[in-house]
C-alpha cells in the first residue's frame, strides 16, 4: 500500500516530519500518462469534479477494524476513515516513506533517548457522531492490540516495547483482563505519554502502522454489548464514513471531518462505491472496460494482464509495482555438504529463475530477484547481482560446475527441500529439482500439507530442520508497512532465533548485521544505504537465494486524477486522494 508526503532529506530511511501545515500538503500533478508514471508522480490534473468513485475486488477487506486487518492491500482503504497518530505521507516514490503527524500536532517528543515519548493531539478532531477524539481513545486503541482475539496482527517485537514480555510474549493481556496499560499515561484529553520498555528512537514508525489506527472506545464498547464487532460499523475520524454490508461497502463523506485538521488526506470525490466480483477475471475485465474505476485487491492477472501489457493503447495506463514480498530458498549451512559455501554457491548459479518466473505468473506478477532486499523498503530499488544466473536467467551451469569442483563434489550431491503442497509450492519444488539436476544435484522432497505445521513445528523448529537433514527451505517474506526492521529483523537477526516459529531459517548470527539492525533503530543513519549494506552482507554468505520479487500490475483508467502509488502501504494507489474527470 502507499502513502506520501513532504520533501525531506531522506537521511534516515523513514524520515519524520516534525510539524506540518495543511496548506503545504496540496498535491500537484504532472499530468503525464505513461507506463509506470504513477510510481513517482501523481497522474491526472485535479479538476474538483467530485462524483462517485467505483472500486472493485473479488472480496472485501478481511476486517474494517484497523487492529484486526492482515490484508496489506486494505491499508489504503482503512485510511479513508481511520487515522493514526503518525501516518505515511501522501506522496509517490521515496517520499511516500516519510512519516508525518496525522492526529498529532507534531511528531512525538523524547528527552531521554527514546524511552519516554510525549505527544499532543490536534484540536477539533471529531468522530463521525460528533464527539471529540481524545487521549482515552488513543490509549484504548493501543491496549486492545494485546487482546487474545486481536493479538497477532502486530509483531510482538513492537508490543514488547509497551509491555514487559516473558518468552517474547507480552505480560499485558489487554484491557478486558489486565485493565489499563501502565506504559501509557493520559494526563489530559489531548496529551499522551508513552513509556517504553527500552529506548526506541524510531517509535513514530510504529505509530504509523495501519493496525495502530485509532478507534472510538465508546463505539467498540457499545457494539460489543450488542454482540457486534467494531468491523461491522467502525467510527470515522477521516473524510469518509464506511458502511459495510454483507458483501460490499459504501463510503460517504463525513460531515464532522475538517480539512484544517488533516494534512494527509485531501479527498476529491463525494462518495465511493465498492463492487464485488465472483473471480479475478471478472474484476480484471470490469476495470479495463470502465465498469469500475479501480481494482483495489492487487493488480491485473492472467490473459488480461498479458494483453494490457502488450497493447499500446492500455500500456500507458499501467504501473508495475513491487509489493515488497521476496520469495527465496534458505540454504541450511548445517546440512552437509551445504556447510561448504562453494556447494551453496553452486545452487545459486544452477537455479533456473526464468522457469520460476513463469510459474509465478510472468512479469505481470513477479520479477526475477537477484538480491534479498525488499522493494517495499528504502533502498529496495537496488538490483545488485552477486551470483549472475546467465543472460537469460536460466542458470550459469559452467559456474555451478566450477563451484561443485571447488567444494569437493564435482559430480553433484543429494539434499532435501521442504515446501508446502499448496498453491505454487509443489510446482516451485519441481522447478528447483529440474534445474539443479542439470549439474548433478539431486533434490528430494520433504512435503508439508499445511502452512501451520510448516512454520510452527516444521521448518520453524531449528532442531527439526537438523533432525530431518533439510537442506533447502522454500520461504517468502515482506516488510510491515515499509519498515526496514520488520523485514530484516526476523530473518537475519541471530538474537531472534526461536525454537518454534523461527523464520531465520539460515540461522544467521552475524555481529556486523546485528550492528546494522541496531543502527536502523536509532533513526540516525541513511536507511537506504544501511538496507543495501545488510543485503550485501547477507548475500555474501550464500544462505538465502532469492528468486522472485512479487509485483502487481495496476491499472489507472484515463478518468482518474491525482493517482499515484503509495509505496510504504503495500504498493497500492492512495485511494483517499484520487479524483475523477469523466469528460
Amino acid at each position: 500500500m502507499t502513502t506520501k508526503r513532504t520533501v525531506l532529506t531522506l537521511l534516515g530511511a523513514v524520515a519524520v516530519v516534525c510539524a506540518f501545515s495543511v496548506g503545504s500538503s496540496t498535491i500537484s500533478s504532472s499530468g503525464s500518462v505513461n507506463f509506470n508514471a504513477a510510481l513517482n508522480h501523481p497522474v491526472g490534473d485535479i479538476t474538483g469534479e467530485g462524483g462517485t468513485l467505483t472500486i472493485g475486488s473479488t472480496r472485501v477487506c478481511d476486517s474494517f477494524d484497523p487492529a484486526m486487518s492482515y490484508d496489506s492491500w486494505c491499508a489504503v482503504i482503512l485510511r479513508t476513515y481511520s487515522r493514526n497518530l503518525m501516518s505515511y505521507a501522501n506522496k509517490p516514490g521515496k517520499d511516500g516513506f516519510v512519516i508525518s503527524p496525522d492526529l498529532l500536532k507534531s511528531a512525538p517528543h523524547t528527552s531521554d533517548g527514546g524511552t519516554t515519548w510525549s505527544a499532543t493531539l490536534r484540536p477539533n478532531v471529531k468522530w463521525d457522531d460528533g464527539t471529540a477524539l481524545t487521549s482515552t481513545d488513543v490509549q484504548y486503541s493501543v491496549e486492545r492490540l494485546f487482546e487474545a482475539n486481536i493479538l497477532g496482527t502486530v509483531s510482538n517485537d513492537y508490543l514488547c516495547l509497551l509491555s514487559a514480555c516473558s518468552s517474547a510474549t507480552p505480560d499485558y493481556k489487554g484491557p478486558s483482563s489486565s485493565g489499563d496499560i501502565k506504559s501509557i499515561a493520559t494526563p489530559s484529553p489531548d496529551t499522551i505519554i508513552f513509556t517504553l520498555t527500552r529506548p526506541f528512537p524510531t517509535f513514530s514508525t510504529v505509530l504509523a502502522m495501519p493496525q495502530f489506527g485509532i478507534v472510538e472506545k465508546a463505539r467498540v464498547i457499545a457494539l460489543e454489548a450488542k454482540g457486534q464487532t467494531y468491523s461491522s460499523a467502525p467510527a470515522s475520524s477521516g473524510p469518509y464514513i464506511v458502511t459495510p454490508d454483507s458483501n460490499a461497502a459504501t463510503f460517504s463523506r463525513n460531515p464532522q471531518w475538517s480539512q484544517s485538521t488533516d494534512g494527509i488526506r485531501i479527498p476529491q470525490v463525494d462518495a465511493i462505491e465498492w463492487k464485488i466480483f465472483p473471480d479475478s477475471d471478472a474484476a480484471n475485465n470490469a476495470v479495463i472496460s470502465g465498469q469500475i474505476d479501480l481494482r483495489v485487491d492487487g493488480g491485473l492477472t492472467g490473459d488480461v494482464a498479458d494483453t494490457a501489457l502488450a497493447s499500446k493503447s492500455t500500456r500507458k495506463y499501467l504501473d508495475l509495482v513491487g509489493t515488497g514480498a521476496v520469495d527465496y530458498l534458505a540454504l541450511v549451512a548445517t546440512s552437509q555438504p551445504l556447510d561448504r559455501q562453494a556447494c551453496r554457491e553452486a545452487i545459486f548459479y544452477a537455479l533456473n529463475k526464468s522457469d520460476l518466473l513463469h510459474i509465478y505468473g510472468g512479469q505481470a506478477g513477479a520479477k526475477i530477484a537477484t538480491s534479498m532486499i525488499s522493494q517495499g523498503i528504502l533502498g529496495g530499488d537496488s538490483d545488485s547481482n552477486m551470483y549472475p544466473s546467465g543472460s537469460d536467467n536460466t542458470g550459469d551451469l559452467d559456474a555451478a560446475r566450477n563451484k561443485l569442483s571447488e567444494c569437493g563434489y564435482p559430480d553433484g550431491f543429494e539434499t532435501t527441500m521442504a515446501y508446502v503442497n499448496l498453491g505454487l509450492g509443489k510446482a516451485a519444488y519441481e522447478s528447483v529439482q529440474r534445474s539443479l539436476a542439470r549439474v548433478g544435484i539431486v533434490v528430494d522432497p520433504n512435503e508439508f500439507a499445511s502452512f501451520a505445521d510448516y512454520f510452527a513445528s516444521g521448518v520453524g523448529n531449528p532442531d527439526n530442520v537438523v533432525t530431518k537433514n533439510i537442506g533447502l527451505i522454500a520461504a517468502g517474506w515482506s516488510p510491515e508497512s515499509g519498515q526496514s526492521e520488520s523485514y530484516w529483523g526476523p530473518i537475519v537477526d541471530g538474537r531472534k532465533i526461536k525454537l518454534r516459529s523461527n523464520v531465520n531459517y539460515a540461522n544467521i548470527a552475524d555481529d556486523v548485521i546485528n550492528a546494522s539492525l541496531d543502527a536502523l533503530e536509532t533513526g540516525t543513519v541513511n536507511v537506504a544505504k544501511t538496507n543495501q549494506s545488510i543485503d550485501k552482507r547477507v548475500m555474501s554468505q550464500a544462505v538465502y537465494l532469492p528468486f522472485i520479487k512479487e509485483q502487481a500490475l495496476l491499472y489507472r483508467g484515463p478518468q482518474l486524477t491525482n493517482v499515484y502509488v503509495q509505496s510504504a502501504l503495500g504498493g497500492e494507489y492512495d485511494l483517499v486522494n484520487i479524483g475523477l474527470n469523466r469528460q
